[in-house]
């Protein structure tokens, strides 16, 4: 498993506690339930910028090889990397290839910045504005699992909660400890 360097996480921890909140511009209609969402597009022009300042850039690839689409996130300080690959059909009309690589773009991007950009409706459409820091039991299980040797357990972290960078460190060093 790939560690995240002290240079990712406080360029990640920038970028996160720097993120603007992102506009829901579009919205559908699905088993009679109004979900507004952030194009990609929106999003895109939303954290390039802080993107920059915090020291980030990201790749989206298409593998046609193995029918994946990888999203790169690098941090331009050390070259260190952390990327995430979601399956993707690549059958069918070409529209519908397109708006579904279109969407596990988005929420792939989104997913690996830690950053809301739709409506939580999976609670009767009460929506979530922010992500909540874990509570303190939840953060040394965490680590604990880190340290049993569970993988995927920062990544999951970053993407559920939003951690201060002590958080990232510590996290990002009982992976080190494992790893060595």
């Amino acid at each position: 498993m790939k560690t995240i360097t002290v240079e990712m996480a406080k360029a990640l921890s920038l970028f996160q506690s720097k993120a603007p909140k992102i506009e829901m511009d579009s919205n559908v209609e699905f088993n009679k339930v109004k979900f507004n969402y952030a194009t990609l597009g929106n999003i895109l022009n939303t954290i390039r910028p802080i993107m920059k300042e915090a020291g980030l850039c990201v790749s989206q690839v298409i593998e046609h090889e193995s029918n994946t689409i990888r999203t790169i996130l690098i941090c331009e300080a050390d070259g260190s990397y952390i990327e995430s690959s979601v399956p993707i059909k690549l059958t069918g009309a070409a529209k519908e290839i397109g708006a579904l690589i279109t969407y596990l773009r988005r929420y792939s991007i989104v997913s690996i910045l830690g950053i809301i950009a739709e409506d939580d409706n999976d609670h009767e459409g009460t929506a979530v504005s922010e992500k909540a820091a874990p509570s303190e039991k939840f953060y040394k299980e965490a680590i604990e699992r880190i340290l049993a040797g569970e993988e995927l357990i920062l990544e999951k972290m970053l993407g559920a909660f939003t951690l201060n960078a002590t958080q990232i460190r510590e996290l990002v060093n009982a992976e080190n400890l494992i790893n060595e």
